[in-house]
């Protein structure tokens, strides 16, 4: 298995020699995000709002990683550092300035990966992007993947107080594998007041974690 810093060589979508295995799944990853966040529908203008205004960093974000692998692509194709790859560079600095405080491939990736992201999500847009049918939240965002993986977990709110974090990807809950959050937000609300043993992915290591549903959902998840 490669390591994820490891340099190497990936031909498909134009990208060359010189690129790790983290900065080409940003990239995929973003447009997956993108994809989800075109096909959302807010319920008022004020979400239709926040929405526009992160699907539009989103879209800033995919720039950058675009211009650095132009920046790459051109480097290689005139042996070594030219010009116009220092231009494309400095534009994918200019793309990720101000608000992300980003200067690279590697300082995204970090920053997806952290509660400072929360900082750029509008908080219309993480209640746009969870279930409504249940009648409450887990102010949990999550990435679409294969397995249910947590790209933000809002502090000291419902599901940060079950025991998630930031970063987890999901392995199982009662034994039985869960796929978005719909099903978590089910199990959840046929088991108030018991406990459920959940695994995690943390940290590179699996982690038990007992949720101790509370028997009534609490306040702030309602609404």
């Amino acid at each position: 298995m490669r390591n994820a810093g490891e340099r190497i060589i990936y031909k498909n979508n134009g990208f060359k020699a010189g690129v790790t295995l983290e900065q080409l799944e940003s990239l995929q990853e973003l447009g997956r995000v993108q994809e989800k966040l075109e096909a959302l529908e807010g319920p008022s203008e004020a979400s239709d709002a926040a929405l526009y205004g992160l699907l539009s960093r989103v879209v800033e974000f995919r720039k950058a990683l675009l211009y650095q692998k132009a920046a790459i692509d051109l480097a290689q194709a005139g042996g070594g550092w030219i010009n116009s790859a220092e231009e494309k560079l400095k534009l994918s600095i200019v793309a990720t300035s101000g608000a992300y405080k980003a200067e690279g491939f590697e300082a995204f990736a970090a920053y997806v990966k952290t509660e400072a992201f929360l900082k750029d999500v509008p908080p219309n847009l993480l209640k746009l992007l969870q279930p409504k049918d249940d009648g409450f939240r887990l102010d949990i965002m999550s990435w679409p993947k294969e397995q249910l993986r947590f790209a933000a977990v809002l502090k000291d709110k419902f599901g940060y107080r079950l025991g998630f974090r930031t970063g987890d990807a999901l392995r199982s809950v009662d034994g039985k594998p869960i796929g978005d959050l719909y099903e978590l937000r089910a199990i959840i609300k046929e088991n108030l007041g018991k406990t459920v043993r959940c695994v995690v992915w943390r940290e590179g290591k699996e982690k038990n974690l007992d949720l101790k549903i509370p028997k009534e959902l609490p306040k702030d998840s309602l609404g």
